[in-house]
């Protein structure tokens, strides 16, 4: 039993932790200002194509969203997504050194998160799965 309690109570610090880390990262983007936004998309460029193209399409159409911020991640082509996204550089981060994507498990990785901020703190961490359209989250919100 003691050994349950252990695995547990180390497996619930590391997730902690594994937060604490992706907050202080947030911290650095520039126009970030946490207590402002409601959500975070990261969106990675390499992944499952259709989870992506869909985050991508939701980008286009919430880009001038002021309680959203938006950050890309495992870019192939820089002037590819520019030319496709045509980005908004007041709430859009381009992660060229793929800061964000080691704070994911590595099963994950391929899809786009969707951070849910309250009181400027990280909330939730879901992710934009095939059958599981995290996105409409901020839709039914609006």
């Amino acid at each position: 039993m003691f050994y349950i309690i252990m695995f547990f109570t180390i497996l619930f610090l590391s997730c902690k932790n594994s937060n604490n880390n992706l907050y202080k990262e947030l911290t650095k983007l520039p126009n970030l200002k946490l207590n402002m936004v409601d959500y975070i998309l990261i969106v990675p460029n390499q992944g499952c194509g259709g989870c992506i193209t869909y985050a991508e399409e939701f980008y286009n159409k919430n880009k001038e969203s002021d309680n959203l911020y938006f950050i890309f991640t495992q870019i192939a082509s820089l002037k590819n997504i520019k030319s496709k996204l045509k980005l908004n550089s007041s709430n859009t981060y381009i992660d060229a050194k793929n800061s964000f994507v080691k704070f994911f498990p590595e099963d994950m990785k391929i899809y786009p998160c969707l951070i849910a901020i309250v009181n400027g703190k990280i909330k939730t961490i879901t992710y934009n799965k095939p059958n599981q359209n995290v996105l409409q989250t901020i839709k039914n919100n609006k």
